[in-house]
């Protein structure tokens, strides 16, 4: 046997291993994806109780949120987010969906 017959051999031997190792990772992933697709929680939580309400803003621009980001206090009318607290007085609700 000489040397190219040698490299030959080995480069079929890495061949397969490298499929082997590409067939298991495949096949983990696949595990891992059809293991986790019942578990998805979505990126607004998983409480759907609350309304969703359509308000027109005064410069007209729409925005769509949960009705329990809006609140009254003083006779004006506030959307408040996880970080800001913006004051919406002027706004028209125009739209409550479920």
């Amino acid at each position: 046997m000489n040397r190219s017959d040698r490299l030959k051999k080995r480069r079929w031997s890495l061949y397969i291993a490298l499929t082997i190792f590409a067939l298991i990772l495949f096949l983990g992933t696949w595990n891992q994806i059809a293991k986790n697709k019942n578990t998805f929680v979505p990126a607004g939580g998983t409480s759907n109780d609350d309304q969703m309400i359509t308000i027109e803003l005064p410069d007209g621009n729409v925005m769509t949120t949960n009705e329990k980001n809006i609140y009254y206090k003083d006779d004006k009318m506030y959307y408040k987010s996880k970080y800001n607290e913006i004051d919406i007085t002027g706004a028209k609700i125009k739209d409550e969906t479920k």
